[in-house]
């Protein structure tokens, strides 16, 4: 290689070294790491107090969260109240965001991090300006890109990747882009997730009167009592008897009632509000609940308004029996409730005069009709003629029957040792089934001497059980016969009958 040709290879080197160069000092002036400023506020002190009013704006939307008599509201939903603690929580976070990192950044890499403001053509973020009470802009930043993390095969969310932080711009320094901690989940313009969710809710239902404008769901119930059984007003129809199950299903309606949204800008022809179905619930506590329900929607949500009264009874009628030393505590337990049941009741009516979108399992529990409460009815079953069919009639009471059997036997047997010829009797009685016989076998000896004497002055006993008549018209006599031969009944059984007449004869 001559010295020409080296020369011209290392121009080459060197231009190539230099656009190198040129190029790599380019980008580092577009991005350039540093560690400078982590852990200061993003937006320097300030005050979150002195704020009275939030906005939050995106390419698709834009919100405004004002502060009006010292209560936050939202305007999109024309002043409607805004839910606190949502407010309160944003606040919060953007007075104490902190510096995670920080890198120098042009305006060519805005879009790739996406903080370009709101309506460009790309990369367009969220801005966020917070304002005073007299329009001044106190603090402003643009929420860009999401920082994200790779999800972990083994972790019990999955492997999906999951946000972890969030770039963020200060106009006011738009050389750098800072990486926080906080993701803003929350900073959407949706003016249904800031609204204030709290509802009205019916306790203690007396009762419930449905009438909508087509007359197809029309009924009444009646509590006589708090948490009694509803009971439907009106006749039953013929053939039919209402259902118990499915009156009590009715439940507790609207004890608990959620929205979805505030609706604001819509006719009442457009919400189905002109031709409601009319809902009325009274309290044992004197609250009425004036509903009107209109329209669903193609989501199964309705259109929904809520007036709400009271006629609160305030002097307390004392007990029949009750002790002048309870008065005092009794007024002021009454005084108290009273006060609770006035602050319910101011609370309950800032709903008069708003028109809401709740769900279809809210009021679902009213679209019946009246003839859903009944079922076929039953044919009545006479337990006399259940109980009776197909069962002779006893011709002696139970109670009695089984004796009867014993006395005639111990007759029957008595009256072998001195005739012989009425030995069939005795067979009758030796096939009875009274298992007491053999249990009262020990006791002949102590009572040998009566057992001849009784059988023989009643020698004519044997005679009326020989003939079957007459054993069923002397029945009712027989429960004497027991008593004064039950004893000689339990001997005989076991011993022979000829062996019986023999042991009176050696005493």
């Amino acid at each position: 290689m001559n010295s020409k040709q080296f020369g011209k290879i290392l121009i080459i080197v060197l231009v190539i070294g230099g656009i190198g160069f040129f190029l790599n000092k380019n980008r580092q002036s577009d991005w350039r790491d540093s560690s400078a400023g982590a852990g200061d506020k993003v937006l320097g002190e300030f005050d979150a107090n002195e704020v009275a009013s939030l906005t939050i704006k995106t390419s698709e939307g834009e919100l405004n969260v004002e502060k009006k008599d010292d209560r936050w509201t939202v305007k999109e939903r024309e002043g409607y109240p805004a839910k606190f603690s949502s407010v309160f929580d944003f606040l919060r976070k953007v007075e104490e965001l902190k510096i995670v990192q920080k890198e120098q950044i042009g305006e060519s890499q805005f879009a790739r991090m996406e903080v370009n403001e709101p309506g460009a053509d790309a990369g367009a973020g969220t801005l966020v300006d917070l304002k005073s009470a007299s329009g001044e802009s106190l603090k402003t930043m643009i929420l860009g890109k999401e920082q994200m993390k790779k999800g972990d095969a083994n972790s019990p969310f999955g492997a999906n990747d999951m946000a972890v932080g969030r770039w963020v711009l200060n106009p006011d320094d738009k050389e750098n882009i800072l990486l926080v901690s906080e993701t803003f989940s929350s900073a959407d313009t949706a003016a249904k997730d800031w609204v204030n969710k709290d509802f009205f809710g019916v306790s203690k239902l007396k009762t419930i009167d449905v009438v909508s404008s087509s007359n197809e769901f029309t009924w009444n119930v009646v509590r006589e009592a708090e948490g009694g059984d509803w009971k439907l007003q009106g006749k039953t129809p013929a053939g039919k008897e209402i259902d118990s199950s499915k009156i009590s299903s009715i439940g507790n309606p609207l004890g608990s009632p959620s929205f979805q949204d505030v609706i604001v800008g819509k006719k009442a022809e457009d919400t189905g509000l002109d031709k409601p179905t009319k809902i009325t619930l009274t309290t044992f506590e004197g609250f009425k609940y004036d509903v009107k329900v209109g329209k669903q929607t193609e989501d199964n949500d309705y259109y929904f308004q809520v007036n709400v009264s009271a006629n609160i009874d305030k002097k307390r009628t004392p007990g029949k029996d009750e002790k002048e030393e309870d008065k005092a505590k009794l007024d002021q337990e009454f005084a108290d409730s009273v006060k609770k049941l006035e602050e319910k009741l101011a609370k309950e009516q800032v709903f008069n005069k708003w028109t809401y979108l709740v769900s279809k399992w809210t009021v679902d529990s009213f679209f019946k009709q009246r003839s859903d409460f009944f079922k076929d009815q039953e044919a009545k079953k006479d337990d006399a003629s259940v109980s009776i069919p197909n069962t002779p009639t006893p011709l002696l009471p139970p109670s009695i029957t089984p004796p009867p059997p014993v006395p005639t036997g111990n007759n029957a047997k008595a009256t072998p040792a001195t005739k012989g010829t009425e030995t069939k009797a005795d067979t009758k009685p030796a096939v009875t089934k009274t298992p007491p016989a053999p249990k009262s076998t020990p006791k002949p000896s102590a009572t040998k001497a009566p057992a001849p004497k009784k059988p023989a002055a009643k020698k004519p006993a044997p005679k009326k059980p020989a003939t079957k008549q007459g054993s069923a018209k002397a029945a009712p006599k027989k429960p004497e016969a027991k008593k004064e031969t039950t004893k000689p009944a339990a001997k005989k059984p076991e011993s022979k009958p000829k062996a019986a007449p023999k042991k009176p004869a050696e005493n």
